[in-house]
């Protein structure tokens, strides 16, 4: 206790140094600096992690990849979650890549792929959209991991094409609202789209539910992701509201009735290949619960908690990460 109240105002008093030079930031037209420093950035991972780049073109729209590991040993996909990125798996990918052959594609209206304000862009699109880029890569018999989003796509994968799957490792899932609207559910029926970033103090804040512990981040890169966020706020709202069929903004309970349509808690004793679910303790947007429900609706599926951590394992705790796939993973 007494440690953290020597920190406390040293933090604070960062926070709000860090707080002004966005501000003046903000207004410097320093913008196309800002993205060549992400471009970057990017080119460094692809080139320290050894990524090979592969694009992939659904029905005209294209899809980039990031490839590495061994072609010889399994197959290896990683589906990343709302508002993330491909690349965010890379320091979890370092330590699996001499087992694996890992596969990491976009998803649809993320990580700066062409955004179709026409398309619906609910669950079944995301998995038959999947499912394409997939079999366009020559990969089948895979082991699926999911992070949010991309955990309920896993899911649905194993439900509808079985061929793709050989084994679904979702990690803190989305997908599964279980009998009573909790966490970030609850807060979608009001109105609250935590992706939907305003200002700083906001952005501030989506950090704080992500993570349990924030890694430092280089400040350049988060005033990008920042600016990211506050630009594709209303896309992020767009995207929100097709995939929960309505429970996003939706005016009380009746309103939302169709929310279910998204959810996959009905079908999941219907998945019959091996799944392994890992999940955040710390998590305040799919509760612990959310998990463990995961794991007991499915037959066979063990759970794995990974203690203090938040929304996103793979970048709060990539190592024991690794470790678990590493550990669960059946050949």
């Amino acid at each position: 206790m007494q440690q953290n109240t020597f920190w406390a105002p040293i933090t604070g008093a960062l926070r709000e140094i860090e707080h002004s030079f966005v501000t003046q930031w903000e207004r410097l037209p320093l913008r196309s600096l800002e993205q060549l420093t992400y471009d970057l950035s990017l080119l460094a991972i692809e080139s320290l992690f050894r990524f090979e780049k592969k694009t992939v073109y659904v029905e005209t729209t294209p899809y980039h990849c990031l490839i590495t590991g061994n072609p010889e040993k399994p197959t290896l996909v990683w589906l990343h979650g709302f508002a993330d990125s491909k690349y965010t798996f890379a320091p979890t990918a370092l330590r699996l890549k001499k087992d694996f052959h890992i596969v990491i594609p976009d998803l649809p209206g993320f990580d700066g792929t062409p955004f179709h304000p026409t398309v619906r862009h609910d669950l079944n699109y995301y998995t038959a959209t999947m499912a394409k880029i997939l079999q366009q890569l020559g990969v089948c018999d895979a082991i699926l991991v999911g992070n949010s989003l991309g955990g309920a796509i896993a899911l649905q994968l194993a439900l509808e094409h079985p061929h793709l799957v050989r084994q679904v490792i979702p990690v803190n899932s989305a997908g599964v609202v279980g009998d009573e609207l909790t966490g970030f559910y609850a807060e979608l029926l009001t109105g609250a789209n935590l992706f939907h970033v305003n200002d700083y103090d906001e952005f501030e804040t989506f950090l704080s539910r992500i993570f349990h512990r924030r890694a430092p981040m280089p400040i350049f890169l988060k005033i990008h992701l920042y600016h990211e966020f506050r630009h594709n706020g209303p896309w992020y709202n767009k995207i929100m509201g097709d995939l929960t069929h309505g429970l996003f903004g939706a005016k009380g309970m009746k309103e939302a009735r169709n929310y279910k349509k998204f959810a996959l808690d009905d079908r999941l004793p219907e998945i019959h290949k091996p799944v392994h679910v890992i999940w955040g303790d710390r998590d305040t947007l799919f509760p612990l619960r959310l998990g463990e429900e995961t794991a007991r609706a499915i037959p066979g599926a063990d759970f794995t908690m990974i203690r203090n951590c938040g929304h996103c394992p793979h970048m709060e705790q990539p190592f024991k990460l690794a470790e678990l796939i590493r550990k669960v993973v059946i050949v």
